[in-house]
Order: structure tokens, then sequence, then C-alpha cells
């Protein structure tokens, strides 16, 4: 019954039409209901209480609904009145092409100390890796039970056998993540992968796309018959995260503009035709109207989530990819931009004639109407696989059937999920789901001769077998030929063709062999297949030089630092209050030895502010990371290019910040050297930001979590400053940790300040006449009384340097309090400024190495 009350309609909704006339649900008899689980049982009540869809009216409009959020609402939608027809959107179709994937023996195992599981899936209790390699059908009335785990699954055009992925555990535990899994993909048609949390859907997406190491796995995966190997792979396909990494403050325009500059070859490629190529994907994929937009973030409005989504997918369809693997993409949508997103991906392997693979979390009926191949896991093994209208008939064969109007993947879900939290976990549902893609290559008697010899109590009588999809490739192209044949499918596939067992018409072969030479001979002349080294569809690596890449970063960053005043104004702000409170609170020190004291506190302080205000930038160096993986496993520039634009964008910052702090304490402190001075403390300011920055984008690279890097931060500051000279001298400082001493950055840039300003000819700093300031003696001696008692002294002072000391006389200068006081620096000023602008050089050096080491392992 429906929530508000409204009657069941008479007829199925369009959009579940087609799924239910594909594969029609039988009427269980009384004694099949009567064997049912409880579970199925249960599924029977709920769905069909809470899944029948609004009835509409002939004219097309809704008759009656006023709730929101269901999955009925969004079927009445009218999708031509908010999505682009295609006719529309299909103005400039792209380049179809005509290649064939295939894998082969793949299997993938990961060594791990940890003794909880991957976020992959884990294998079904009861269930191991080495279950029997033939499966049975031994389902009871409940529902199913056997005892066999190995799933195996056929297609047609595409296979993926013997993947298999393990975590070795503590004490040589081995936890089966994914187990023989089999499924298939197509040119021009979207494929998607479902399965409970923890089934090893997104893992399955990765061993796809090459991003797990190559020393995990074992296999091979093939392009028209030669090895694909990573790299490879990476040039050809494309991988949407679930995540929407884009700076926030582009445009739409400009995010795709930027992508195809970097990922379009400059040589052959112009700029007009990367801004045509931008307005094609910005029309196929309905973002022309919100092109001039700001991408937004969470601080700043721009466009919607689905929108984001759409321009993710733009992103990476600007290199034309042959592949499109995209994690979980409607993650976090609703209904209605769920649907615009996968109908995106589905206009756009049509149109170019890709494979489009994506994990998708409980689909609505709209979106899986757009999906062409379905491949449903559970706790590492296959389920089901095959076009979604068959699930249906798959599901009342295994004695639950889907209540009428409900969604079937849903329903399949929910059920996985009971099962996993039984005593047996799935173990039933996957060793009949074997079974089942087994006897499918029978006929409907040989299938019913064969449940009956395992006295098998059939749950539904005489329930159609689905169209039988075969373990070999031959079967692919006969199943379909035309398709394999005439414009050269695209696909999928794991396996040997020579492992088919099923006897195949003659003509059938021979049209599926005629359509292989068809497609092998088209991908010979166009992408140069060598047998011993692979496909290389391109032999460069990068789409652009070293120098191309730079200037387009340069002017992404520039650009974005502009748009982002947060970026540059706080730390203006933070510079100009701090230096205005430090002019004032050491405001024109005098010449005692107090004031040299004040002096020296008020250059620590500032090496100190100096070096601390950089960490701001962590939480923003750390955005970029996480987009600079994901361009950079994509081949999209060098490191190098990336590290060296970041360097030169800042620059200017860091230079008007050390303007604005010197300008504000020169003359308020009144410090000595004149212009030489001026400028040589401008240098060092500078330098000190830059070694600074050098600092927060390696600890950025490091550790990704914001609180974390602040903390690493300010603990490493910390101890810089703790060593730097001035609150413990270097002769005080214990031999077992005058190490660090000299590794600290602000050491150098301490002395160096204090040279410039203690070695120019400054005040006298300590006068024999000043000898009692500060003391109790002050009040009873002046100039005069100090005169007189030196005059007594002159005859024991004969010979020396102060025969003649009198009060006016200079004891220490500033050079002479500085060694006294600080010791005697290691270097001269200059040498300790090279020092400095060496430490700011070789920790972006090291944080280079981190960049492409972190690259390196993301592409694993």
């Amino acid at each position: 019954m429906d929530p508000q009350g409204a009657s069941p309609p008479t007829a199925p909704p369009p959009h579940s039409a087609a799924l239910l006339s594909a594969a029609p649900i039988h009427d269980v008899s009384a004694s099949s209901r009567a064997a049912e689980t409880a579970v199925s049982i249960s599924y029977q009540m709920r769905y069909s209480e809470e899944s029948s869809p609004q009835r509409t009216s002939a004219s097309g409009a809704s008759s009656s609904s006023s709730s929101t959020g269901s999955e009925s609402d969004q079927v009445e939608i009218d999708c031509g009145s908010s999505v682009e027809s295609d006719d529309a959107v299909f103005k400039k179709p792209l380049v179809a092409r005509s290649m064939e994937l295939r894998f082969r023996h793949v299997s993938y195992t990961v060594s791990t100390r940890s003794k909880r599981g991957s976020d992959a899936g884990a294998s079904a209790p009861g269930c191991g890796s080495n279950a029997a390699n033939t499966p049975s059908v031994s389902q009871k009335g409940t529902g199913g039970s056997g005892e066999s785990c190995r799933s195996s699954l056929s297609q047609a055009s595409s296979k993926l056998s013997s993947v298999s992925r393990q975590l070795t555990m503590k004490k040589n535990y081995t936890r089966t993540i994914l187990a023989d899994i089999n499924g298939a993909a197509r040119s021009g048609e979207v494929t998607a992968i479902m399965g409970a949390s923890g089934s090893g859907k997104t893992t399955l997406l990765n061993i796809l796309a090459h991003r797990i190491a190559t020393d995990r796995r074992s296999g091979s995966v093939e392009l028209d018959g030669a090895v694909v190997r990573g790299s490879t792979m990476r040039r050809m396909s494309a991988y949407v995260m679930q995540d929407d990494l884009m700076f926030p403050a582009l445009t739409v325009r400009e995010t795709l503009m930027f992508a195809a500059e970097l990922r379009l070859s400059a040589r052959g490629v112009t700029r007009e035709e990367k801004e045509r190529k931008v307005e094609s994907l910005l029309e196929l994929l309905g973002l022309t109207k919100v092109a001039d937009s700001l991408i937004g973030n969470e601080s700043q409005r721009g466009v919607s989530g689905g929108e984001r989504k759409r321009v993710a997918i733009g992103v990476e369809m600007v290199s034309d990819p042959r592949i499109l693997f995209l994690d979980e993409p409607t993650s976090g949508l609703d209904s209605t931009s769920a649907y615009r997103v996968v109908r995106a991906i589905k206009d756009i392997a049509v149109q170019t004639g890709s494979i489009a693979i994506m994990v998708l979390h409980q689909p609505s009926f709209r979106v899986l109407s757009l999906i062409d191949r379905l491949l449903l896991l559970a706790s590492g093994h296959t389920i089901f696989h095959g076009p979604p209208p068959q699930l249906p008939t798959f599901l009342a064969s295994f004695g639950c059937p889907v209540p009428r109007f409900a969604n079937s993947t849903e329903f399949a879900l929910d059920l996985i999920e009971d099962y996993q939290r039984s005593a047996r976990g799935v173990a039933d549902l996957v060793a009949y789901a074997a079974s089942y893609q087994q006897l499918s290559h029978m006929s409907q008697d040989a299938v019913q001769s064969s449940l009956t010899k395992a006295s098998v109590a059939k749950p539904v009588a005489a329930l159609p077998v689905p169209h039988p999809v075969s373990n070999d490739a031959t079967s692919c192209c006969a199943d379909d030929a035309a398709t394999c044949g005439a414009d050269g499918a695209v696909a999928l596939q794991i396996d040997d063709c020579a492992a088919a067992e099923p006897a195949v018409d003659a003509a059938v072969v021979a049209a599926a062999s005629a359509a292989a030479i068809t497609v092998q001979k088209s991908v010979s002349g166009e992408t140069c297949v060598s047998e011993d080294k692979g496909v290389v569809a391109d032999t460069r690596r990068y789409a652009n030089g070293w120098m191309g890449e730079l200037m387009v970063l340069t002017r992404r960053a520039a650009l974005n630092l502009w748009r982002t005043p947060a970026l540059y104004l706080l730390r203006l702000a933070l510079v100009a209050v701090t230096g205005l409170m430090l002019a004032t609170l050491y405001f024109n020190p005098d010449s005692s030895l107090q004031g040299f004291q004040e002096r020296l506190a008020f250059f620590s302080f500032s090496i100190c502010v100096l070096f601390f205000c950089c960490l701001d930038a962590v939480p923003i160096f750390i955005e970029e990371r996480n987009i600079f993986i994901r361009e950079t496993t994509r081949n999209a520039y060098r490191p190098s290019t990336y590290l060296v634009a970041t360097t030169l964008v800042y620059l200017p910052l860091q230079l008007a910040m050390a303007l604005i702090f010197v300008l504000e304490n020169w003359w308020a402190i009144n410090l000595t050297g004149g212009a030489a001075g001026f400028f040589f403390m401008l240098l060092t300011c500078f330098l000190i930001l830059f070694s600074a920055s050098s600092f927060a984008i390696a600890i950025s690279v490091v550790v990704d979590h914001v609180v974390l890097a602040y903390a690493a931060g300010i603990a490493l500051m910390a101890y810089f400053a703790l060593v730097s000279g001035f609150y413990i001298p270097k002769y005080s400082i214990p031999n077992y940790w005058i190490w660090l001493h000299y590794l600290s950055p602000m050491k150098y840039a301490y002395e160096a300040l204090i040279q410039s300003e203690f070695t120019r000819g400054g005040p006298c700093y300590m006068q024999a006449g000043n000898m009692f300031l500060n003391t109790p003696l002050q009040p009873y001696v002046n100039e005069t009384t100090m005169n007189k008692a030196f005059l007594g002294m002159r005859t024991l002072l004969a010979g020396t340097p102060y025969k003649n000391i009198s009060a006016t006389t200079c004891l220490q200068d500033g050079q002479q309090l500085m060694v006294t006081l600080v010791g005697q620096p290691d270097l001269n000023m200059w040498l300790n400024l090279l020092v400095l602008l060496g430490f700011g050089l070789l920790i972006r050096f090291i944080t280079f190495l981190l960049l492409v080491r972190l690259r390196s392992l993301k592409q694993q």
C-alpha cells in the first residue's frame, strides 16, 4: 500500500516497465511460500508496503502525491524537461573507438600486520578461498544453502576471471577480499559494481584501473591481445574519485580549460581546439548555464553537488579516455542529481564508444534504467552479473522473488546484508549464484533435471532461465557478433578464450573470429600493438613540455591565489599587526646593556613570528596535496613543475610580507646600518619566509591531517627557536643537543641579523660611567663622581688601553657584547644568509622527492 494511502497502480511505471518486462516475476505457489525463509517473507511485507509507485494520469501528469523524497516521486519527474534531450546534447559526437580490453588470470594479494580487515570486503563465513571448484546447487526452501563458495560468472564480450585479492594478516592469517570475481563491460555501455558495505566494490574498481601495486597482483591485462601496463592504462583511462577535488576559486569553464591545457598536447592541439573541446563537454554534461560559476566549497558558495560531480567527470574526459572508472559518482546526491550524473555518464559512453565502469550504492529506478550491466558483490564474491532486468529472475529462482514495483537492487542488497549478519553468512547465496551461472548454459529441462537429481526443493517451479552468458570469448562475439564485428565493441575481458567449454555453432564461431580479426587489425594499425611490450598509445609520458606545464600551473595557481583573499590577506594582516606590536613594545631602545638585550629579544621574536605565520597555509597545501595526487597519478604534469609553480606564485607575497615588517620596525627600533642594513634585513626576512614556507609545504606532504600538521609544525618551530642561540647561548647547549643547534634555520637567521646590527659601527652599549645602571648604587653616582673615581684608577691602568679611562670610555661595543652574551658566530652574515637560502632549497628538494614518492604510491 502506498504510504500516503493511494491505491497501487494498475500498471508498472514507465521507468520500471523495462525491468519487469524483461524478466517477469511469476507468482509463487502456496507450498513454495511456506518453504521460504523469514528473510524472504519480511522482504515481501516490507516492499509491498513501501515501494508502490505513484499512478499517473492518461496525460502523463501525476495523479496524486504529497510525499517528498520517496522513490516514487522521483519516478514521476519528466526527465526531458530538466535534462537536455539527446538531440541537443549530441550535436558534435566525439570520435568512437574500437578497442577491446582483456584481463587474464588476475589475482591480488596484500600483506599486512593488522588484525583488522581492509575496507574492501571479506570472505563469507564458512567460505574460504579454497572452496570446491565445482559449484553445487543445494537450495532449500529457506532461500538456499550450499557447500561451495567458489563463484563463477560468465559474460558476453569480456570476462574478469580469477580476480582475487587477499590480506595476509598477523600470524599468517589470510583473509580473502575478492575471490574469483567475473564480470564484463562493453564499449558504449555502463557497467555498475554494487554490493553491501565491505563487499570489495572499490577494491575491484581499483584493480581494474591499475591503482594497486603491480607487485601485489598476478595475471595480465590485455588490450586487443597485447599486455596493458600500468602506465598505458593510466594514459588511456580516466578515474573519477568519490571526492570532488577541484580549486574552489576557479569557474567551471576555467577548471575544464586548465585540465585541457595540461592533458592535451600543445603541439598537436591548438588553443582554439581546446576551447571547442571544453564547450562541447559543457554542452554534453549539461553545464553550459553554470559555465562561469565558481566551483565553490563549504565556505564559498558555488555550483551544486550534482554539477560538481559532472565537472569532475568533465575534467577526466578532456583527454578523451577509452575507459572511464568512477567511484560512487552519485554519493551524497539527491535522486534527481544522481540521475543527471549517471545520464551524463551514459551519454559519454554512447557517444564516445568508451567503457564506463562505476561503483554505485542503491540506485533509483531511473538510474537503474541507464545501467547496461550489473555486477553484484557480497563479501568479495560474485552474486549476480548481467543486465539489471535479469536480477529479479535470479532472485526469484533463489526463492526470494522481488515484490511488485520494488527496486530489485535495493531488495537484493537488503537480502545480502541479512545473510551477512546470519551465522552462515552468504555461503548459501554464493554457492547458488555459482551453480546458477553454471547451469544457465543448459536448457530449462537440463536445469530441472539437475535440480531434481540434487534433491533440491525448487522455490519456483517453472521459471524461465535468463539468456545464457557463456564463459568463452567466442560466445561473446556470437552473442553480439554484429557489435563485435561491425563497430568494434570495446570490452573488458579476463580469462583465456581457449577455456570455453560449451559447444558453439560453427557459423557463430566464424562470425566471432572475423570480428576478433577486424578489431585486432584496427587496433594494431592505430595504436601500435606489441606482443612483447604491450600497447603503447602514446610514447610521451606527459602531454606538454616542462616549460609549458610550468606556465599553465603558474597561471592557475596565481588565479586561485588572487581569488582567495584568505590566502594572502590573513598573512599580510598577521605580519602587519605583529610588526606594529613589536614596534611599540621595543620602541627606541637606549644604548645601554638593557637596550642591547632588547634588540636581541626583538630579533629573536621577529624570526619566530615570521616562521609561525607561514603555518596558516598548511590547510591550503593539504587541500592542494589531494588535487596534486589526483592530477599527477593521471600524468597531467610533473611534480617538479607543480613545486616550482607554487614557489614562484608565493614569492611576491613573501616579499610583500617582509617589506611591511621591515618598514614598520626599522625606524621604530632605531636599527643601525643605513640603507645597506635596511636591505640586508629585508633580504633576511624574505629568506626566513621562504624557508618557513618550505617547511610548511613539506609538513603538508608528510601529514595529511590539518590538526596533526599544525601540531607537527608548531613543535618543529619551537625546537628550532629553543636552540637558535637566544634563549640558550651556543656555548651553554649540551653536546648531545648541539647538532640540533646547527640544524635550526633560525640560528642562521638570528646570527645574520645580530651581525648586521652590531658589526656596522653602532653605539657603545657599555660605557664606564654606566656600569652602576640598574643597580642599588645608581642613585649615588653620576658622571662627576665617576670621573673622580677613575682619576685614582689611572695609575693602576697605566700601560693599558684604559689608561685614560673616564665615565664616557666605551668598555664594550655591540660586537664585543654580542660575542660575550651570544657567542662567536660560526659564519659571517652573508654566509649565514646563504645557508638560510640553502635550507629553503633543500627542504623544497626533499618535498619534491616526497611528492614523487607520494605519486608513485598512489599510482600503485
